[in-house]
C-alpha cells in the first residue's frame, strides 16, 4: 500500500486511502489464513503534530486479526507494537509502562487483555514532529518472539537506525498467528494528523504488499 493518513480532529477519526475515505480509526488488511514462520509489516510514519508533549493516546499496530475468531465482533488478537504514549499503563509482571511520552515499544494482544513489555523494549529516544521515521515489526512463532527496528530519515534521505528491541513473549499462545494486520489508534484528545507510507507485509516469506 503506498500511503494512508490518518486525521483526529473534534473527536472524530477519519481515514484516507488510495482507495478513499473511511470512518473511524482502524486501517487492516486479512488473507483468511494463518503463518507459521514468519510475519513481517513495515512502513514509514510522519506527523506534523501527533508527538507533542500533551499527547496522552497512541497507534496500535498489530500483525493478526481485528475480529474475533469465535464471536466475529470486533477484537484486537495478535502481536506488534505501540507508537506513542503508554507511560501511565502501570507494571504487572512482565507487563511493564514506558518511561517515555512518545516512543515504541512492543506489545501482544489477546481477546481478554494486552500485555505492553515496555521496559523490556521502548526505544530510548523520544518520537518528534516533523521527522521522518521508518519501522519494521517481525512475529516469529517458532520462538515465540516479536521484534522491531526503528529507523529515522536524514537530511539526505539515509536512514539511520534508532533502536531494535526483541522480546520473548510469555503471552504468545494467547491468540492465534492470524495472516493480517491493522493500524489504529486510541485514546488522543488533541487534533493531529499523522501520514504512512510505503506499507509493506508478508506472511512466510511471501511479500503480499500488492495493493495500489
Amino acid at each position: 500500500m503506498k500511503w494512508a493518513v490518518f486525521t483526529h480532529v473534534k473527536d472524530a477519526y477519519h481515514v484516507f486511502t488510495p482507495q478513499g475515505l473511511q470512518e473511524g480509526a482502524l486501517l487492516a488488511f486479512q488473507t483468511g489464513r494463518s503463518f507459521a514462520e514468519e510475519a513481517c509489516l513495515s512502513f514509514e510514519f510522519s506527523s506534523p503534530n501527533y508527538f507533542t508533549q500533551a499527547n496522552i493516546g497512541h497507534l496500535t499496530i498489530g500483525i493478526g486479526r481485528t475480529t474475533d475468531a469465535e464471536t466475529g465482533q470486533p477484537s484486537l488478537q495478535g502481536k506488534g507494537i505501540v507508537i506513542g504514549n503508554v507511560s501511565a499503563y502501570g507494571c504487572n509482571g512482565e507487563c511493564t509502562q514506558t518511561d517515555y511520552t512518545n516512543t515504541v515499544a512492543i506489545e501482544s494482544y489477546w481477546a481478554t487483555g494486552n500485555c505492553v513489555h515496555g521496559q523490556d523494549s521502548q526505544s530510548p529516544l523520544e518520537l518528534q514532529d516533523a521527522l521522518t521515521y521508518r519501522v519494521e515489526v517481525r512475529v516469529l512463532p517458532p520462538c515465540q518472539r516479536i521484534q522491531y527496528t526503528l529507523w529515522s530519515r536524514g537530511r539526505h534521505g539515509k536512514w539511520k537506525t534508532l533502536h531494535h528491541a526483541d522480546v520473548h513473549d510469555k503471552d504468545f499462545g494467547n491468540s492465534d498467528n492470524a495472516a493480517g494486520w491493522w493500524i489504529g489508534e486510541v485514546f488522543s484528545q488533541h487534533a493531529w494528523l499523522v501520514n504512512f507510507r510505503s506499507i509493506k507485509w508478508r506472511f512466510d516469506g511471501v511479500d503480499e504488499a500488492s495493493t495500489p
